[in-house]
Parts: C-alpha cells; structure tokens; sequence
C-alpha cells in the first residue's frame, strides 16, 4: 500500500460551502461565498511549530527532543464562519481538547478494497465555536458541520484541517499507513481545488502604505484599494520571518476600503 493510493481514490474539497458552491482559493479572490477566508498556518515542521514558545514547542516533541510538526493546514476567516463536510463522512467522534483543539470531531471516508487491500481516510476539524452534527452519523459532502472558532489552543478564529490515511490490519482494525508523525500527511495532496497559498505572498506583490496618523499598514491590491490592513506588530514578525520588505510609503488620506483581514503572526 502507498500513499499515491489514497492520492487516487480520495478526493477532497475545502471544508467552506455556501449554497452548495464551495470556496475554491482563487488568488484574487480570498473566497467566492462570501466570508473573509485566508489561508494561514500549513503543514509540516512551520516557522511556529519549530520555534519554543515559553520553553517548549507548540505541538510537543519527538522522543529525540525535536519539534513535532503541525500536523494539519489552518484557514483563518471570521469567527462562526460555516464549516462543511469535505466529503462524504461518517463523523466518528465528536469532543473538546482544552489545551489543543478545543471542539473538534473525526470523520472516516467509506472504505475501499483494492487488490485485496481495504483502506479508508481519517479526517480531523478543530478549533469549532460549536459542532452541529451527531456523531456516529453520516453527513454528505457540503453539510454544515459547525461555526469555525477559537477554542482549544488558538490564537483567534480558524480551522485546523488533517487527513490521516488507515490501511486494515489482517485482525480487522485500521492502523496508520503512515508512521511518522502520528500518521498524518499533507491535505493538499487530497485537495482538487488548492487554496491560497498564504497572504504574504500576495502581500509581495503589493504597494504598502501607512497613514501618518495610523499605526496600521495597508496594502494596496490592483483594483487600487486598501484591501489587507495589518496590524503594527504582526507586519513587524512577519518582517523578522522575510515575508515582505520594510518598505512603506507614507500618505496622508486612504484609498477606499475593500474587505478588511487582518494577519496574524502565524502567516
């Protein structure tokens, strides 16, 4: 069994639907449903999954001191944003993590058998202000499972996403196909649609501009507008972490405003 397996047979969307039409992460278009969605912490060993925070790693460590990594994508938007089913999953635990991730729930695909090989994927959503659906029940691709939130260990309203594929032991159970970090791998591997990669590299391509009377800085996107505000000391880490040049112009009256989303230091 290899992963490229599960890459074949299992086909995700991004969890944010709308009237039946999902978020499809255009560049231009942080989302098309009408919530300030923006893609936020990714998968792997992240500039904050590395870096102690008050003696420790955020996520723990390895059993060889290293840092584990964050096992999952993170989308941002605003608080109780509508979080739907990626696909069609039976939801096979619903509870609250108050040191990781807060409400949260996991969902199994159906299983398939392939060349006498049974395998499924596990899928975990956290961070909920509140869970609506069941558990042991099954919900079809684009049900609302909840309102994104901040429980658990956040720093303001997102979405954690993981997938975990499952191959069946010859006992009938399921282990990990994978067995490094806790089983997890990347969800972009299962995205048909990719989002956002991360604001910041929009944010490149952008002229920057502070009011004199302002601590907050704007970016300015093509149609002229101050779409992105960021605040002070979040355009400050981003600077220490290289994701733009401290290069602002200084103006005395804004441009209109667009939508406003505001980074955080995880970017």
């Amino acid at each position: 069994m290899i992963l490229s397996t599960f890459e074949k047979h299992f086909r995700l969307q991004l969890p944010f639907c709308k009237d039946g039409e999902f978020w499809n992460g255009r560049v231009d278009e942080y989302n098309n449903i009408g919530y300030q969605l923006g893609f936020s912490q990714q998968y792997g060993l992240t500039y904050f999954a590395s870096h102690l925070y008050n003696g420790r790693y955020p996520y723990g460590q390895n059993v060889d001191g290293s840092p584990k990594i964050h096992n999952g994508h993170d989308y941002a938007a605003n608080n109780r944003t509508p979080i739907t089913a990626p696909c069609k999953m039976f939801i096979s635990y619903v509870g609250y993590d108050k040191g990781g991730y807060g409400n949260f729930l996991f969902g199994e695909t159906e299983t398939i058998t392939e060349n006498g090989e049974t395998f499924k994927m596990e899928m975990v959503l956290a961070h909920f202000t509140e869970i609506t659906v069941k558990p042991f029940t099954w919900v079809k691709q684009g049900i609302p499972l909840g309102g994104m939130g901040s429980t658990g260990y956040s720093t303001g309203p997102h979405t954690h996403f993981g997938c975990r594929p499952l191959v069946r032991k010859q006992d009938g159970e399921f282990e990990h196909l994978m067995k490094a970090d806790r089983g997890y791998v990347d969800p972009m591997l299962f995205l048909d649609v990719h989002p956002v990669v991360d604001k910041s590299n929009s944010l490149k391509r952008m002229r920057l501009i502070q009011k004199d009377s302002d601590s907050n800085i704007y970016a300015i996107d093509k149609y002229g507008k101050a779409n992105l505000i960021i605040n002070y000391s979040s355009f400050q880490a981003g600077l220490i972490m290289g994701l733009w040049e401290d290069k602002i112009d200084k103006v005395g009256k804004l441009p209109e405003l667009g939508q406003i989303i505001i980074l955080t230091k995880d970017n």
